[in-house]
């Protein structure tokens, strides 16, 4: 089991208001931080480098 460390910043955008049934528009900016993993060997270890993200995401509120 592998856990990494995650930043992130998320905006939602609904048209009709918070209070209304509607649409809901998102976007969220992460930084995933990179991590020791170690290979085949004994001191055999790599460095994985750090990952920016962009998620786009649409939903409808009830």
């Amino acid at each position: 089991m592998s856990f990494r460390n995650v930043t992130s910043l998320n905006l939602n955008y609904s048209p009709s208001g918070r209070v209304n049934e509607s649409w809901i528009f998102g976007i969220d900016l992460a930084n995933i931080q990179g991590q020791d993993a170690s290979g085949d060997g004994f001191l055999s270890k790599q460095q994985k480098d750090s990952k920016n993200v962009i998620f786009f995401s649409a939903g409808y509120k009830f």
